[in-house]
């Protein structure tokens, strides 16, 4: 069963947070451990960090943790709002790695057709893509496999 949640990675000695949310916890520490290792995370602050630190140098903390049951909106607003909370009480905007304020995800990847496509190093496509064309837009370019991390 998927955590649903808010996490942090603390830097150790440091004080430093990075907060986020996620409806699958377990998954987003390991895609982010897997672009900090790789040295492309997208958010530059916390990626000098870690390099510089090692990942010996974090540890992962789950902060709050959803009991009940929540769907749409209720569940979105409870993340958003939790995270803010979170962000604010470890002062991780100011003096950590957040870069926002909290509760809207990655500013400027609404789309995962377009995310993906940065991530493997295309260009968006402008034009809505259906059918095949859609499928073959996702495909990642020859020769890049998808890292696998293991934890």
């Amino acid at each position: 069963m998927k955590q649903i949640g808010i996490y942090g990675f603390q830097r150790l000695g440091v004080g430093k947070w990075y907060v986020g949310q996620s409806r699958d916890m377990v998954h987003r520490r390991l895609c982010h451990l897997q672009l900090l290792r790789r040295g492309v995370h997208y958010n530059k602050l916390f990626q000098s960090a870690f390099t510089q630190g090692g990942e010996s140098h974090f540890e992962y903390v789950v902060l709050s943790k959803l009991s009940i049951s929540l769907i749409g909106k209720e569940l979105r607003g409870w993340l958003d709002t939790t995270e803010k909370l979170w962000i604010q009480v470890l002062d991780a905007k100011t003096s950590g790695y957040n870069q926002t304020i909290g509760g809207a995800g990655v500013i400027g990847w609404p789309d995962p057709l377009v995310r993906d496509l940065y991530f493997w190093g295309q260009k968006p496509i402008k034009k809505r893509l259906v059918g095949k064309a859609y499928w073959a837009a996702r495909r990642r370019p020859k020769g890049l496999r998808r890292a696998t991390v293991g934890l």
